[in-house]
């Protein structure tokens, strides 16, 4: 796509600005050549950002860029994504640029209302879709040809395009992305982004200050070329140095008749006063009739109003309004053409500021239905609607009601608030109100507002019926839940079961199911309960419907996964897990967002069922990444990589875990400390200590205080401390994980091993008795299981604690475990325990057979940390490790993923789409693999690595 020819006119020169015209030359080559940025201009109503955003659009299209621009309006603050929309609307039709908004990109298609809304996405999860797919669609921009965003009065910029502003700014670095934002100084923007965004040190800020003597007088001269230094002086004087206001003050001296300099200035300062506001109307006072009017409904429209409604809603002919926009441009108050609007939004402001409050609202009533009329949109109806007064007017209701169900639905719930509290007010028709304040408190509850549990729980007292008030009990669960109230929650679980068997419908319904699953969500949580909930789970998972409907399979799940928290049997358990992913059932019916498929996942991994745990994780990334459903992605991934820290490799397990971790950090995601937890154990694996110091900062920074949260955050801080050989301080840390999780009784160390973890560390510290106990405790509970890599660590951390023969026997039984369980990288880490055993026990040479087969697993699996042990207990039995191989021939885990989709014939587009890359870094990744693989192109690649795959296994 080559970009449009220019046919703009060329932007006003800029007097005094050099300086940040330099900065915006700076950008645009920088972005030029690869390298984006931003530029955040600000500057006092007046002093000229536009004409520098202009400026920075003429020169990158002079550059052959693409330029897209926004602007912020007062008015539609609350229409959610509205400057990304302007931004990115012209590829939103379905024409020959739809395949912009396919892959990871789709979610953007969600923003133009292309494409269905998100259902029961949660909310925050619905915006960091659109945020991602916003951002693959600017990528895929850029891949084109270098691309310039500019965003003018970003102080009015609605909320969730700010978000994704500073969501590209952290991405921008290897992009030819240039990005320009205007704003006025000390605005905040929702949420205090504008202040982020000013105090990044990653962003360039240029503040304007007012124009200069020289500058002042130039302007002056080009209008009035006989004024002399003294009268340009006073000028100056006037206006302070703002560009706008000279203009004012200029425009006011050539109304004014002949007559000394004097005279003319003292004329004019009566007409063009400091007050921009006080000239705006004087000047309107001396035009015509018509021309008022049309000037107060262009004010009320705020924007782009087209002449034929604007005339309307002023009450005169369409020839009058003809007549009348001319005699505003004229005035220097309008731009020229149609739709209208005025050449600066100060100008504006001073227009609509004179309407009295009364008057504004009606004229905004009569402006919705203008707009309605013409088939408008619901929110720019509704963004007047929500500036007029109440008039018990149901058709009112409905169009904010609609509004905020799309604002909702795009993850902007701010905006949905902001709309349904005005419905509210209407106020709505009595039998509207329940479900009103229904969805009130559903948005309320996504902003975290304080009124959103009695909004909903209003809703649950003015419901009609019985079902009607257990659904709304359900989402009030949910709500509690969030906001950490459990007990609560869980009592209006059992309240909305309750609502239900007083209105005869059947145990199996599926309200009921989500009901039973919501309070096993909650109570699984909390100390008080916990042991109640457990209760329930026999009779659960002994349910003969257990799998008839996608709510008793989501019930089932929930059970299940809380069975194995506190034990059960493992081949019970594995095959409900089976049964339940029935081959891909469950990722074809609720797609990767579906909790129940995410509980399938972890039962069939923690069963040491790898490889059907593996096609889970498979499915559930392909559907995630063919929606562009970042949150699913970033779940398929943290579970496929803590399996992969078991089996390995751990280069694997490291791109999977990093990849959920920007995920859910970038959202402040609970779920952060789950990724922090195996992307520290895969760092540390690598001996990169320092990182993973790094993320477990991060990870506590966005700390949950309770349940699994807090427990694998802990864990991470054990697994930190005891590399670093604070051992006091791991064992403080894996002792808090445990409390954590005994409080809500998950005690199968199959799904964290914290009591061996936490033995060896008081065994290192000299605390023996206190490392049998906590070790003995994990092998029974492990061995009663029945899980072999579970049982398997624990014999191991047994076999530590041992002596002599008996020490080696334990670990040679949790290496045959591991072998048997395919479970490779546990493997090669009790290898080197069992090599260094026998070692002690004074027999070197059976040592080195032992050790050597554990370096020969750990090196091809890229476990740093394990093979350097390997290779130092192979010098202390007396012999010679073998030569290090030379991986620098050896494909990464990303280019191993990019060539073997080349090699299945995906196209560069569609290896991109897939794997949420760029198609500059597929090529790049494809040409380190012809390289390293010694071919000439991706005909070669199949064969070349089947090759490479029977080498390596050589």
């Amino acid at each position: 796509m080559l970009p449009e020819p220019d046919t703009r006119p060329r932007p006003a020169e800029l007097l005094e600005r050099a300086g940040e015209l330099t900065a915006v030359a700076a950008l645009v080559a920088a972005a030029d050549a690869g390298r984006g940025g931003l530029l955040l201009v600000e500057a006092t109503a007046g002093l000229g950002k536009s004409t520098l955003l202009d400026h920075a659009a003429a020169l990158a299209r002079d550059q052959g860029h693409l330029v897209l621009r926004a602007r912020g309006h007062e008015l539609e603050r609350a229409f959610a994504w509205g400057v990304t929309r302007t931004l990115f609307e012209r590829w939103a039709d379905g024409g020959p640029q739809a395949e912009l908004l396919t892959g990871p990109a789709v979610a953007a298609r969600l923003v133009f209302g292309a494409a269905e809304e998100p259902g029961d996405l949660p909310v925050s999860d619905a915006a960091f879709a659109i945020l991602h797919g916003l951002y693959w669609l600017a990528v895929r921009l850029a891949e084109r040809t270098p691309l310039l965003i500019t965003v003018d009065d970003a102080q009015w910029a609605d909320g969730p395009s700010l978000r994704w502003l500073t969501f590209l700014l952290g991405r921008l670095t290897d992009l030819p992305i240039a990005v320009v934002v205007a704003t006025r100084p000390g605005t905040r923007g929702e949420g205090g982004v504008l202040a982020q965004l000013a105090g990044d040190p990653d962003v360039l800020v240029c503040r304007l200050e007012p124009l200069g003597p020289d500058a002042v007088a130039q302007l002056v001269r080009r209008r009035r070329p006989e004024a002399d230094d003294g009268f340009c002086r006073r000028c100056l004087e006037l206006t302070g140095g703002n560009p706008l206001h000279l203009r004012e003050l200029l425009a006011a001296i050539e109304a004014q008749p002949g007559g000394t300099d004097a005279e003319i200035l003292a004329g004019s300062v009566a007409l063009a006063s400091r007050s921009l506001a006080r000239s705006v109307r004087r000047r309107l006072a001396a035009l015509s009739q018509d021309a008022y009017q049309l000037a107060r409904a262009v004010a009320v429209f705020e924007n782009d109003a087209p002449l034929m409604m604007a005339a309307e809603l002023a009450e005169i002919d369409t020839s009058a309004a003809v007549h009348a926009a001319d005699e505003l441009t004229r005035a220097d108050l309008l731009r020229p053409g149609d739709p209208l609007e005025f050449i600066h939004p100060l100008l504006r402001t001073a227009v609509y500021h004179e309407l009295l409050p009364r008057r504004r609202s009606q004229l905004h009533r009569r402006a919705a239905a203008l707009l309605a009329g013409d088939g408008a949109a619901d929110e720019c109806v509704s963004a007047h609607l929500l500036e007029s007064p109440p008039a018990e007017d149901g058709e009112v209701v409905a169009t904010l009601r609609a509004s905020a169900r799309r604002a909702f639905g795009r993850g902007a719930p701010a905006s949905a608030v902001r709309y349904l509290d005005r419905a509210l007010r209407e106020p709505a028709p009595a039998a509207v109100r329940p479900a009103l304040l229904a969805e009130l408190g559903r948005a309320e509850g996504a902003t975290g507002g304080q009124e959103a549990v009695a909004h909903l729980t209003e809703a649950v007292e003015l419901a009609g019926d019985a079902r009607t008030r257990a659904t709304l009990l359900l989402e009030l669960s949910r709500l509690l839940h969030d906001r950490g109230r459990l007990d609560e929650a869980c009592e209006a679980c059992l309240r909305g079961r309750a609502e239900l068997e007083s209105d005869g419908d059947g145990l199996t319904d599926e309200l009921a199911a989500g009901l039973d699953a919501a309070y096993l969500t909650s109570a699984m949580l909390s100390p008080k309960q916990a042991a109640e909930a457990h209760q329930r789970v026999r009779a659960i998972l002994d349910r003969p419907a257990r799998l008839d409907s996608p709510a008793d399979r989501a019930l089932t799940s929930k059970a299940m996964i809380m069975r194995m928290g506190a034990g059960g049997n493992r081949d019970e358990l594995l095959t409900v897990a089976r049964d339940l992913f029935a081959g891909g059932r469950l990722a074809t019916e609720g797609g990767a967002d579906s909790q129940a498929l995410w509980h399938t996942m972890g039962a069939l991994s923690y069963c040491d069922d790898y490889a059907t745990a593996e096609h889970a994780f498979q499915l559930a990334l392909a559907d995630a990444r063919q929606r562009g459903a970042t949150i699913a992605l970033a779940g398929a991934s943290v579970f496929r990589a803590r399996q992969i820290l078991w089996t390995g490799p751990v280069a694997e397990a490291e791109h999977d875990a990093r990849t959920a971790f920007d995920v859910w950090h970038g959202v402040g995601h609970m779920y952060v400390s789950a990724a922090g937890l195996c992307l520290v154990s895969a760092l540390l694996e690598q001996d990169d200590i320092d990182q993973a110091g790094t993320v477990l900062a991060a990870v506590e920074e966005q700390a949950t205080p309770f349940g699994l949260f807090a427990a694998w955050r802990l864990a991470a801080t054990g697994r930190v401390a005891a590399r670093r050989g604070q051992d006091t301080e791991a064992l403080r840390a894996f002792t808090a994980c445990g409390q954590h999780l005994a409080g809500i009784v998950q005690l199968n160390p199959v799904m964290l091993s914290w009591r061996s973890e936490a033995g060896l560390a008081a065994l290192r510290l000299g605390r023996r008795d206190a490392a049998e106990t906590l070790i003995d405790e994990e092998l029974a509970l492990a061995e009663s299981f029945g899980a072999p890599r579970a049982i398997g660590v624990a014999r191991r951390a047994a076999g530590l604690l041992a002596r002599g023969e008996q020490a080696i026997e334990l670990l040679r039984s949790a290496a045959d475990l591991h072998h048997g369980c395919a479970a490779h990288l546990e493997h090669a880490t009790t290898l080197v325990e069992l090599g260094a055993a026998v070692r002690r026990a004074g027999r070197p040479a059976e040592a080195r057979g032992i050790l050597r087969d554990a370096l020969a697993l750990a090196e091809p699996l890229g476990a740093t940390h394990l093979a350097r042990r390997a290779r130092a207990e192979v010098q202390l039995a007396g012999g010679r490790a073998p030569s290090r191989r030379d991986t620098t021939a050896e494909l990464t885990p990303s280019e191993s993923r990019v060539a073997r989709l080349a090699a299945d014939g995906r196209t560069n587009r569609q290896i991109a789409d897939s794997l949420f890359i760029t198609v500059k870094a597929v090529e790049w990744h494809l040409s380190n693999t012809y390289r390293k693989l010694r071919i000439r192109g991706r005909d070669e690649i199949g064969s070349a690595l089947v090759v490479s795959s029977d080498t390596a296994g050589e």
